[in-house]
């Protein structure tokens, strides 16, 4: 059984989970249930998966393809963790081979696409640390398949 975590806010309570879940129509098979005081919404975890509450809001549904969770197992990120632009690169990849008849298979993905993380720059010690987020970007040899792949700003 897969699960489905919620909450950006963690004054969510149960009762509150559970009307997000019936709002946005969250299918049967997940278990929806509030972050606990060690968990953020923006870790991997290989018992579920967390959403924040503003990606419900902007759309996002489930359940998600195999496709998705395989990749996002492969690489070990929450699907929070992934900034909105390399969304539109995954899904992109997805559709554009399966209507081709191919399976977009993480291997396959791995030979377009490299995951970069995000960093930035410490203003004191001007060394540039991890953000959390990333990003993807087109290998150097792979085929253009999918227009620029200029990384999010």
């Amino acid at each position: 059984m897969q699960f489905f975590y919620t909450g950006t806010d963690s004054t969510l309570d149960q009762a509150e989970v559970d009307s997000l879940a019936g709002k946005y129509s969250i299918p049967g098979q997940y278990m929806c249930r509030e972050t606990m005081n060690n968990e953020a919404s923006c870790t991997y975890s290989l018992n579920g998966i967390f959403v924040y509450q503003e990606m419900l809001v902007s759309g996002f549904c489930l359940p998600l393809l195999d496709e998705i969770l395989h990749i996002m197992k492969y690489y070990q990120i929450a699907l929070g963790q992934l900034q909105p632009n390399s969304w539109c690169r995954l899904i992109a990849f997805i559709v554009f081979f399966t209507l081709l008849n191919h399976v977009p298979s993480v291997d396959l993905f791995r030979r377009i696409f490299s995951l970069n993380v995000e960093k930035e720059t410490n203003e004191e010690t001007n060394v540039k640390i991890p953000t959390g987020w990333y990003h993807l970007n087109s290998r150097k040899n792979a085929p253009k398949i999918l227009g620029s792949q200029r990384p999010s700003l």
